[in-house]
């Protein structure tokens, strides 16, 4: 989105990275993993009627996963604090590598004193890319 990031105002920044991936011979993405603020900009674009743009056809049907863990206060040049990202890949070509499986402990001590029980849970695990050249992130979108 620029040096100092920008703002949605088309499906353009989409459609500049369907063609990155397709450039890295990569499969098409099967999601673009965003915040809720950026789907909800893409939901409000309006073409010059005020009518609700649509998709382009090659991005027509890919599915916009959102999620509060993609940040809103990233840093982008002069955009401090108030640029976001879009993840567009194949998660096919995304691994999930787990060592151990998940382990849940139950804590007594450190709570006998108000009659309470604690958990500890964990697991031992890593995220690995197959093809790397199968995702692109979108930066700096505000």
């Amino acid at each position: 989105m620029g040096t100092n990031g920008a703002s949605i105002a088309s499906y353009d920044d989409l459609l500049n990275a369907l063609q990155a991936l397709r450039t890295a011979n990569a499969a098409d993405p099967t999601a673009a993993v965003m915040s809720p603020r950026t789907e909800a900009t893409y939901n409000k674009l309006k073409d010059s009627l005020g009518q609700p743009l649509r998709r382009a056809t090659a991005i027509t049907d890919l599915p916009f996963l959102v999620t509060s863990k993609i940040p809103v206060y990233e840093t982008q040049g002069t955009a401090v604090g108030i640029a976001s990202r879009v993840i567009l890949g194949n998660f096919a070509q995304l691994m999930l590598g787990i060592r151990t499986e998940v382990r849940i402990d139950l804590v007594r001590e450190t709570f006998a004193a108000n009659g309470q029980y604690g958990f500890i849970a964990w697991m031992r695990a890593d995220v690995q890319l197959m093809h790397a050249a199968s995702f692109v992130q979108i930066v700096g979108i505000i």
